[in-house]
């Protein structure tokens, strides 16, 4: 589920989940352990100078700006930390924060914006959720923007699909609001950001929603998996329309 992309610095932006496996606790501790990359977003330069001569699985220099580039026992690459398992996202293309579905293990799903080195808190903080309170003394909180309970039998989330900004038609009630999904529910939203807060309106239903980009003319598409066995499913790219 971890997205790869091109930043608006022209950088390469990569996201690994905590690699729990079957276990949905990080019972390896990895997303708050500053040495490995699991449980990361990391920020690299593939075209610069080899950082690591001797270490033949990094082949990339490690970009001016990184925020733990000289602190002891930290991956330099690292741009942030604390992830559970980063469903899709993607950049504001007006202000260049970063958006990003991360998705919970038994409370909650949650849309965070990403600071320059901001530890997003799993699995001290599932969400505004305290996990493990030895953990919240030490990792501060950074709300989430957005928190969807898992709760009902998961009727109205249980696997956030971080989404994408639509600006196709300015005339289009969503111009300007971020879509994003559910994989479980099926459920789509678009939201805007308020002075207290943020709006949310269900505008559509896309059976098992993986990802969401939009085209050339500023469509959405999203991209569903479909129903049916592993080995035949009915998946799809959807155009949503204004």
């Amino acid at each position: 589920g971890g997205t790869i992309r091109i930043g608006p610095d022209s950088l390469l932006y990569i996201a690994f989940g905590d690699g729990g496996g079957i276990s949905p606790n990080d019972n390896y501790n990895r997303a708050q352990n500053p040495g490995v990359h699991h449980g990361k977003l990391l920020r690299i330069n593939p075209e610069g100078p080899d950082a690591f001569p001797a270490d033949s699985n990094r082949n990339f220099a490690v970009p001016d700006g990184n925020p733990f580039a000289d602190s002891a026992g930290h991956l330099p690459e690292i741009w942030a930390l604390g992830l559970r398992n980063p469903w899709k996202w993607g950049f504001h293309p007006l202000d260049d924060s970063l958006w990003l579905g991360d998705v919970g293990a038994s409370a909650v799903e949650k849309l965070v914006i990403v600071p320059r080195g901001g530890n997003m808190g799993w699995k001290a903080w599932e969400g505004t959720v305290c996990r493990t309170a030895a953990l919240c003394q030490t990792v501060p909180l950074i709300p989430p923007l957005l928190e969807l309970p898992l709760s009902n039998n998961r009727a109205l989330a249980g696997s956030i699909t971080g989404g994408t900004f639509f600006f196709g038609n300015p005339a289009a009630a969503y111009h300007g609001a971020y879509i994003f999904g559910d994989y479980v529910s099926n459920r789509v939203w678009a939201l805007r950001r308020t002075a207290t807060g943020v709006d949310t309106a269900q505008i559509a239903s896309v059976t098992n929603v993986t990802s969401f980009d939009a085209d050339r003319r500023g469509r959405i598409l999203a991209t569903s998996i479909g129903t049916g066995s592993v080995n035949a499913r009915t998946g799809r790219v959807l155009v949503l329309e204004s």
